[in-house]
């Protein structure tokens, strides 16, 4: 796995002490359907752009968007929570 797909964790150093996975998992589901699954198959299916564009019936770039969409949510999410 590349490490870009997880730089954004980085901004997130502390996050682990103020949130635990179940907190995490909750934010991730409460994404709007689009972003939660496009980042479920980037992050956690190891999936790359083209391959979650070829499985929604998507362009490349609409992936790209909605993981971008995604990780800026769940960066406010974390914020708010910490």
């Amino acid at each position: 796995v590349s490490q870009s797909r997880y730089e954004y964790v980085g901004t997130y150093e502390d996050a682990h002490e103020a949130l635990n996975m179940k907190d995490l998992l909750k934010m991730i589901h409460a994404l709007p359907d689009g972003c939660r699954t496009v980042f479920n198959l980037y992050v956690f299916e190891d999936m790359t752009h083209k391959e979650i564009g070829e499985a929604l019936n998507i362009s490349e770039s609409t992936s790209k968007t909605q993981l971008h969409r995604a990780r800026a949510l769940l960066k406010e999410k974390i914020i708010q929570t910490t």
